[in-house]
């Protein structure tokens, strides 16, 4: 696994612990409504650099499958 590879895992891992932080804060009797936006633009932007890695893996991995 290479280094971009690890970083997209990494991040997805990120996403999915604020996701489980947000549903937690929505569930509690007075939402930090700060907070959630701080946590939804960090899902937005690791979102954003998942999908920027996917596109440089992607021609990677049709180069070696073309080998």
């Amino acid at each position: 696994m290479n280094t971009l590879e690890q970083q997209q895992k990494r991040l997805e891992t990120e996403v999915l612990a604020v996701k489980e932080q947000i549903w937690q804060i929505r569930d509690s009797r007075f939402p930090d409504l700060k907070l959630l936006n701080q946590f939804n633009e960090t899902i937005e932007r690791n979102m954003q650099l998942i999908d920027m890695i996917a596109l440089h893996l992607r021609p990677a991995s049709r180069q070696q499958a073309a080998d």
